[in-house]
């Protein structure tokens, strides 16, 4: 990507993060340290799609090609028009760039066929959201999953996104996996699984 692209995608996404901070989250696009450490977290030895959620201009997108992750593999999407603009001149076909809300992903998957997902990256700011909306978001990921499929999600800051009652009732648990301190902010990166037969949801954070 030159210089000037470059620059480019960092003013649309500063431009989108000014008309609409709590669904951007930053005013930045993620950093390819942040982008490594969370292909590096998702477990790509699970077969099936892997499904980017607020994929912005693609930073982490491009992070899980150069690790490895099959084109073929990757569904991106991304409710955002000028962030579709963008991703859908980065990542041409066999990559899948779908319009649509993370709260519907399911039938929006559905409809392209797509299922038996290996696991879910996300970027969205699950932390500036309701808790409803963090529920269907979590119930919308893991519905279309594979048994052993995981969530992989950042956060700004050391927090867990999902409180310990949330985690109990959709029979999750999360763990923290690292921080990448070089990314700005600095962010932290979530790994949520189904809990296997566990009375009780199982934490480390």
């Amino acid at each position: 990507m030159s210089l000037l692209e470059q620059s480019l995608q960092n003013l649309t996404f500063a431009m989108c993060w000014l008309r609409s901070p709590l669904q951007v989250g930053a005013a930045a696009p993620s950093s390819s340290q942040l982008g490594r450490s969370m292909a590096t977290a998702l477990n790509l030895s699970t077969p099936g799609p892997i499904v980017e959620l607020g994929a912005g201009t693609g930073a982490i997108t491009e992070m899980l090609l150069s690790s490895g992750v099959a084109a073929e593999r990757l569904v991106i999407v991304e409710r955002e028009p000028m962030f579709l603009r963008i991703l859908r001149r980065r990542f041409p076909h066999p990559i899948r760039v779908l319009t649509g809300d993370a709260r519907e992903l399911d039938g929006l998957l559905r409809r392209e066929r797509i299922s038996d997902i290996a696991g879910v990256v996300s970027g969205l700011p699950l932390l500036a959201m309701t808790r409803n909306t963090r529920i269907a978001i979590l119930q919308q990921a893991f519905q279309p999953m594979a048994g052993r499929g995981q969530l992989v999600q950042y956060t700004y800051g050391p927090v867990v996104p999902v409180s310990r009652s949330v985690l109990a009732q959709l029979s999750l648990q999360v763990r923290r996996v690292s921080t990448v301190w070089a990314n700005i902010p600095p962010a932290t990166i979530w790994r949520f699984s189904r809990a296997a037969n566990q009375p009780r949801v199982g934490l480390d954070y």
